[in-house]
């Protein structure tokens, strides 16, 4: 097994963070702004 896979499937919160980290980025992208 790779250690990217291992990451990854002993840490689901982690890319459930990152789903809702680029999605609030997207949504500031959409209204004009950015968040640094």
């Amino acid at each position: 097994m790779h250690a990217t896979s291992n990451f990854l499937a002993d840490s689901p919160e982690s890319a459930e963070r990152t789903d809702r980290v680029l999605g609030d980025t997207r949504r500031n992208l959409n209204q004009g702004w950015v968040v640094a």
